[in-house]
């Protein structure tokens, strides 16, 4: 689990799991929950929380074949007052593609 790729100071609510979750094509096995069992904190639009003890549990989005992208939550902000920076967040320089935002100049 990692916060990566979403891990811009105003992406920091996105989990990423990456694994072998099931046999694939067959489809026979796959998971039906997930539980954040760990101090894990996110940056909500109220400040900072732990996702420890937060459960999803919907088998059909689980399915490998069957499932497919779902929206859970979308925001939008300001970003001259919430600012994504200059730069990606493990890389300390400069970068032309940074900021990444909609901003129209």
């Amino acid at each position: 689990m990692t916060l990566s790729p979403a891990n811009e100071d105003n992406e920091l609510d996105t989990l990423l799991i990456i694994g072998q979750f099931g046999d694939g094509a067959r489809d026979t096995v796959h998971p039906t929950k997930i539980s954040v069992v760990e101090s894990v904190i996110l940056v909500a639009p109220d400040g900072e929380l732990d996702a420890k003890g937060v459960t999803f549990e919907r088998e059909g989005d689980m399915k490998y074949v069957s499932s497919s992208v779902r929206l859970s939550y979308a925001r939008m902000w300001d970003v001259s007052e919430f600012s994504e920076g200059t730069h990606y967040p493990q890389w300390p320089l400069p970068s032309t593609v940074y900021p990444n935002t909609c901003e129209v100049t």
